[in-house]
């Protein structure tokens, strides 16, 4: 019963330190210098105008 209690506590341990690597891994990568330049035109593709027009607007 003990090495059963031993065993979920050290599964759970790894899964939350798995989980928390890769939240800290995406927050680097989301707020990496070089990727800043990305970001921003991404951010700014909603706001572009289209060069032409869907055919349903055309219409």
């Amino acid at each position: 019963m003990n090495s059963q209690l031993l065993h979920d506590g050290l599964v759970q341990g790894l899964v939350t330190l798995i989980a928390f690597s890769s939240f800290i891994g995406i927050c680097f990568y989301a707020y990496s210098p070089s990727r800043r330049k990305t970001f921003e035109q991404a951010a700014r593709l909603p706001m572009a105008d289209d060069a032409v027009p869907p055919e349903e607007m055309r219409k």
